[in-house]
């Protein structure tokens, strides 16, 4: 063996691998890129003298591993796919040298199966990803079980099951024959390297995220959060992986919060922050900063929190300070410095905000190398100068409204200032509707079409040419808008939310044009989408937040579709864009059930596929009426943005679009999902004519749907603004007792909208015979609050003339029709207050005591206050009536927590949200004797998200429920006369005509009051 000195290339070229080593040790200390850049250049000098050398492949070996793992590190931090390309080749390298230990063996296995399982996520190939897989498994293999490689690897490992969950859909669950790497963390060694301990919990979080059963996936983050607690524990603050892996830690819970809406999530990132900040060194704070800074920035558009939004602002300006030679991270943390920025500015109208805002955007979208950043920030930079125009044209149109003043000088001196300002303002604005258009159109150059994001840009440049079109009048505009909303419509590999936003701004447009034709094909282009936004997420509020926002676009859809001369269609579009959420759990009881036993695998793929297309979720309620249109760049981590790129959804479209034709191929399933045709509709309008009132800011009209077509009916005197104000009229007449407003509410009713339908159904004359024709209603909007069934005037009253029943859809119709099962006892379930309850209703123990003689033994008491919510709701589903004798409270701002009040303790209350997961499809009948039952409010009207709907939705094929409060002596009477009519002396039920006996009580009730509306107009009936 030749001496050790510098002309040995090969001792020489070992030196040189221990001096990059030191180095890389830095840069795991401090952060620093130059200790990375310095490390990477120093072992690629030390390969090639080795290999030059050629003395020994076992150590050659072990310099590649090491050359290709900086170089993959460096391209995690970078994204520079060239990087991990090259890594990739020198790790092969490794693999093929000798290794004299298991040691080398595994960890040469490791560091190239990491790195092809991340470059499988980049490039979309399962080949890939395959080999990853192997190697990973083959690592784990042959690792000693106290050998610190087996961590690595079985972190690897779990992120690689998470990309092959989101590339092929298959299920995350690792190969029988290798230690499961989801048990690693519960299996290291006392004396484990802490922040391998860390990263393995994080990496195992996310791959049970991913793989998990979408309701099961909040508890999979959850489980992965107690976790972190650990984690934090145990990291070693000065490590440049303990950086990210806290910064992980933060983002899962941001994951969390997307998905699930609470704002404790945001709480709990804020405080993992807060605990994490000060271990770190400065140099390795900024991506944990950010992080901080984007839960701050959210909290605060939910609870309007101008100290939120200030600390959001000071944590980006910490992480500028601190933020080491990165380029990249640096540019990612000025836009998200920006954002925040932006934010403060539309809490505190502050306009320094705005121009510091400007001035950092412009600056990267001018000077960052990346084109991805440049064009990040030119996207922001449009939805900046749209928000500004928006904000100075509002301030034109203050001052020019502002009062006058006394006197004839102030009159002068407040004309002038107001022309003053609203000259400026509206240069101001014509600047910024130009420059956000120019923006926009860079980053459409710059950003790639297939990118995540790339719908917001198409959305900023549609809605800039919009405003400059409204300000110019240009042709070209109007045409480029609505070519930019169409592209999005048609982008399939963007999130549904978007292309519903951009469906109705395009419909919006062309309605406004009289392009009605064009406004047809964009509504409904964007109400078929909703059925895909509505899939299986595990959050309601999710749901109704986004249906919230689009709340006007089935109604809009229906109007353009009747201008277009399409009624048919008309009632499809209803149909696809009311009760989207309820339709949804209903198919899932049916469609899906069916799917789930034909084919259990399919079913999984598609569960898992229709949540990750949902993944990017929608923060709940924010400000804007509208999704802003303007992206948060990705924090600065190395490890989100890996996230990002696993979430790749033309992968995912593909997958869909595959799955849904294997389904649709299956015996029975050939209309899975599409969505129903006419026919269909019509089928379930044997029983009597089902009403649609269609009431749209275009027009009003009501869609009579029979067995033999659909018959329309324009409605002129029916008008939105008219039902939005006689609505709120009828909230505050029912409350205070005005009997006066709601008579003259019913003849509005009976004069715009229940007699010219009854005159077109010919039912204008009582009927002759005991038996009065039924009629189902389907009101739209704000209609859905309004007694329809008691419409009068001088010489008619719908009571007189038909039977009403209401249901929020036809489908819903259909399923109340279909989902009994037989062998259930025909008993009832009472629900009523303790004896000795001082609750205000006295006569609701009467009400019981009846009830009791009329079942005798056949009945079950629950005693509100002592059953509790999770005892009531899993008697239901053993009992064919249910009857509640309580109170109930109607939450307009958070529909799903409307509530049956059973008791004040912490499971006192059964919400809407709890009765959809029921299923209780014997039961025939639900009696709510209770007051608000089915009050709608004018955030989702549509959706029927109240408490009658929700026993709908669990399967009572019948509900009676209450519009408003009803007085408790009404209340016992109402029942009482309800179960005589259903009920022999004997006890045995009759078969359930509750329409008819609801209609004969309601009839006794305007005999004892007839000069009071409010008793005998509060009830209805819903369902078959």
């Amino acid at each position: 063996m030749n001496p050790p000195d510098s002309t040995d290339p090969f001792t020489h070229g070992l030196a040189l691998n221990d001096e990059g080593m030191d180095l890389r040790e830095r840069f795991q200390a401090t952060g620093s890129d130059a200790d990375l850049d310095a490390a990477i250049e120093t072992v690629r000098r030390a390969e090639a003298l080795v290999d030059a050398g050629g003395s020994g492949g076992t150590a050659h070996g072990t310099v590649l591993s090491n050359l290709g793992s900086m170089l993959a590190t460096k391209a995690y931090r970078t994204g520079r796919q060239n990087l991990l390309e090259e890594g990739v080749v020198h790790l092969r390298r490794a693999v093929a040298c000798a290794a004299e230990t298991a040691h080398d063996r595994a960890a040469r296995s490791a560091n190239l199966g990491q790195a092809l399982a991340v470059q499988a996520s980049l490039n979309g190939d399962p080949t890939t990803l395959t080999e990853g897989l192997t190697l990973l498994e083959e690592a784990l293999r042959v690792g000693d079980p106290d050998d610190p490689v087996r961590a690595v690897a079985a972190s690897a490992y779990a992120m690689g099951l998470r990309v092959r969950a989101e590339l092929t859909g298959e299920p995350a669950h690792p190969a029988g024959e290798v230690p499961d790497p989801y048990t690693m963390p519960d299996t290291l060694a006392d004396d484990a390297d802490p922040d391998q301990v860390a990263a393995v919990l994080a990496n195992v979080g996310l791959a049970r995220l991913q793989s998990a059963d979408p309701a099961e996936r909040e508890t999979a983050i959850a489980g992965a959060l107690d976790l972190a607690a650990r984690a934090v524990r145990a990291m070693t603050p000065a490590r440049a992986d303990s950086a990210i892996t806290a910064s992980h830690l933060v983002t899962l819970a941001l994951r969390h919060y997307h998905r699930t809406g609470r704002l404790s999530e945001l709480d709990r990132a804020v405080a993992l922050g807060d605990a994490l900040t000060d271990r770190l060194p400065a140099g390795l704070r900024p991506m944990l900063l950010v992080n901080m800074a984007l839960a701050l920035d959210l909290r605060s558009r939910r609870s309007a929190s101008r100290a939120d939004a200030t600390r959001a602002v000071a944590l980006c300006e910490r992480a500028a300070q601190e933020t080491a030679d990165s380029p990249q991270v640096a540019a990612t943390v000025a836009l998200n410095h920006a954002i925040c920025l932006e934010n403060r500015w539309r809490l505190t109208d502050d306009p320094h905000d705005l121009v510091r805002a400007r001035r950092i955007l412009t600056r990267v979208a001018g000077t960052v190398p990346a084109p991805a950043l440049r064009g990040h920030a030119a996207m922001n930079l449009a939805a900046l100068h749209l928000a500004r125009a928006e904000h100075t044209a509002e301030q034109a149109e203050q001052a020019r409204t502002a009062p006058a003043g006394s006197g004839v000088a102030g009159r002068v001196a407040r004309r002038a200032s107001r022309l003053y300002r609203t000259i400026l303002s509206r240069l101001s604005a014509v600047g910024d509707i130009d420059h956000a258009i120019g923006y926009a159109t860079q980053a459409a150059a710059e950003l790639p079409t297939d990118w995540d994001g790339y719908g917001t840009v198409l959305l900023n440049l549609a809605r800039a040419h919009v405003a400059r079109w409204r300000r110019d009048g240009r042709p070209a505009d109007l045409e480029q808008a609505t070519d930019n909303y169409r592209r999005l419509v048609d982008l399939d590999s963007e999130a549904p939310l978007r292309r519903i936003v951009a469906g109705q701004e395009w419909g919006d447009l062309a309605a406004g044009t009289g392009a009605w034709p064009t406004a047809h094909q964009a509504y409904r282009r964007a109400v078929t989408l909703l059925p895909m936004f509505a899939t299986w997420r595990a959050d309601r509020r999710d749901h109704e937040f986004v249906l919230g926002m689009v709340s006007e676009l089935a109604r809009d859809a229906t109007a353009a579709a009747l201008y277009a001369g399409d009624p048919d269609d008309a009632v499809v579009l209803a149909e696809l864009g009311r009760g989207v959420m309820l339709n949804h759990v209903t198919s899932y009881h049916t469609e899906f059930d069916e799917l789930a036993r034909t084919a259990p695998t399919l079913a999984e793929r598609l569960r898992a596929t229709l949540s990750a297309l949902n993944e990017d979720g929608v923060a709940p309620p924010v400000p804007d009426p509208v999704p802003d249109a303007r992206e948060a760049a990705e924090p600065a981590d190395p490890q989100t943005d890996l996230m990002t790129a696993l979430t790749d959804r033309r992968h995912l479209i593909d997958r869909l679009t595959q799955i849904l034709d294997d389904i649709r191929a299956l015996p029975g399933l050939a209309r899975f999902a599409l969505p129903p045709r006419p026919a269909d509709l019509r089928a379930e309008t044997a029983e009597g004519p089902v009403v649609i009132v269609n009431v749209s800011r275009h027009r009003c009209d009501a869609l009579l749907v029979g067995a033999d077509g659909v018959t329309h009916v324009p409605l002129p005197d029916l008008r939105h603004a008219d039902v939005t104000a006689r609505a709120r009229q009828l909230l505050t007449a029912t409350t205070d007792g005005d009997e006066e407003m709601v008579r003259a509410i019913l003849r509005w009713l009976w004069a715009t909208t229940v007699g010219p339908v009854l005159a077109r159904l010919g039912l204008t004359a009582a009927a002759v015979g005991d038996r009065l024709p039924r009629v189902w209603w389907v009101p739209t909007g704000m209609l859905a609050a309004m007694p329809l069934h008691a419409a009068t005037d001088d010489n008619h009253c719908a009571l007189d003339l038909v039977v009403s029943s209401f249901a929020p859809t036809i489908r819903s119709l259909g399923h109340s029709r279909r989902t009994r099962t037989t062998g259930l006892p025909r008993r009832l379930c009472l629900v009523l207050p303790a004896p000795d309850d001082r609750s205000g209703l006295p006569a609701a123990r009467r009400e019981a005591q009846r009830l009791r003689e009329r079942f005798g033994a056949d009945h079950t008491d629950l005693i509100a206050a002592e059953a509790g919510a999770a005892t009531v709701a899993a008697a239901l589903p053993g009992h064919a009536w249910a009857h509640f004798a309580c109170h109930a409270r109607s939450d307009l701002a958070d529909p799903s927590n409307s509530r049956l009040l059973l008791s004040s303790a912490t499971d006192g209350a059964l919400t809407v949200e709890r009765l959809v997961r029921l299923r209780a499809d014997g039961g025939e009948l639900a009696f709510l004797s209770a007051c608000e039952t089915a009050m709608s409010g004018p955030h989702l009207a549509d959706e029927a998200v109240h408490l009658a709907a929700g026993f709908l939705t669990a399967g009572f094929g019948q509900v009676i429920a209450t519009l408003w409060a009803v007085k408790d002596p009404v209340a016992r009477r109402t029942t009482d006369e309800v179960y005589a009519a259903l009920i022999d002396q004997r006890g045995h039920a009759s078969p359930v005509a509750a329409a008819d006996a609801l209609h004969r009580a309601t009839l006794a009730t305007r005999a004892r009051y007839p000069d009071a509306p409010t008793a005998w107009t509060a009830y209805i009936h819903l369902g078959r």
